[in-house]
């Protein structure tokens, strides 16, 4: 253990005098026992949406989450994938592919949970399905908590995600670290609901804005990956302890930084859709903290 610490500590002070590059370095998990965790956690919801600048449609699929947003404050975040415009990450393929991929956009999975008596195995669902699954997911509980941690210094990103479990975990458990930035601008959005199409709805929130809306805020914008698009392997650690993954990145200088938020994610891993399911999801502001949400 105590080389473990030291080995951490020498890499971050490697970090401070050479910097990073753009990218993540190995996480270092250590474990501690801890007292006074809950016997359940708050179980938060995740949608990753795949979207685009150029989808006329993708305008319903922003309107469609901010709706399962305000209907559970403070318990639902998104994730904006962004396919074939400027937004797009190199990582974007993976990450779809492992979710299992989709045929249209928008869709979105949410905390990658299959529909009841789902026959399709995709966890990208239409819009039309996420407000369902939120209310399906947000009445249990969860026995997986996690804690956010971080700084910021310039460009130079520090991180560190804890977890901890009430019961003993599933094996095969990964977390996923996301950087999101909200109200991206500078990518006209495309508008399949406006007036200036005949066969549209004149009662639509967007009806009264043009084909394409020139300053669209696009929020929840995945911009990094912390971790493996797949999810870090985490250790099968027993109930009652606290473990810990550390990220160090370092930023580009073209993001807002006091826009942007780390969500993490725990998942399983396993070789079916259905095994890939959201244990629980934390997210807090870049730089900032976001405790244990116990029960």
């Amino acid at each position: 253990m105590e080389f473990r610490k030291f080995f951490g500590l020498l890499l971050f002070v490697c970090f401070l005098l050479i910097g990073c590059p753009n990218g993540r370095i190995e996480p270092d998990i250590t474990g501690e026992v801890v007292y006074g965790i809950s016997d359940t956690f708050v179980q938060k919801l995740v949608i990753e949406e795949v979207t685009g600048a150029w989808c006329g449609y993708c305008v319903d699929g922003a309107y469609r989450l901010e709706t399962v947003e305000a209907a559970y404050p403070g318990q639902v975040t998104g994730v904006a994938i962004h396919t074939g415009d400027g937004m797009a990450i190199p990582e974007k393929a993976d990450l779809t592919d492992f979710l299992g991929g989709y045929t249209g956009v928008p869709c979105g999975s949410v905390n990658r949970t299959l529909p009841p008596n789902d026959a399709e195995n995709f966890l990208f669902l239409s819009r039309g399905y996420w407000s369902y699954m939120a209310n399906l997911i947000h009445s249990s509980e969860s026995h997986c908590g996690i804690r956010i941690d971080s700084s910021l210094d310039g460009d130079s990103l520090s991180v560190t995600v804890s977890y901890a479990y009430t019961l003993s975990p599933v094996e095969n458990n990964r977390l996923t670290v996301y950087l999101t930035e909200d109200e991206v601008t500078g990518y006209p959005q495309s508008n399949y609901y406006s007036f200036e199409y005949s066969d549209t709805n004149p009662d639509y929130i967007y009806y009264n804005e043009p084909a394409t809306i020139e300053d669209w805020e696009h929020n929840h914008v995945l911009r990094e990956i912390l971790s493996d698009p797949e999810g870090d392997i985490l250790p099968s650690v027993q109930f009652g302890v606290v473990w810990q993954e550390e990220y160090a990145f370092s930023l580009l200088s073209e993001y807002d930084k006091t826009k942007m938020n780390i969500v993490a994610i725990i998942h399983t891993h396993g070789d079916s859709m259905g095994d890939r399911e959201v244990l629980n999801v934390q997210w807090c502001p870049l730089g900032g903290s976001e405790g244990f949400s116990e029960l």
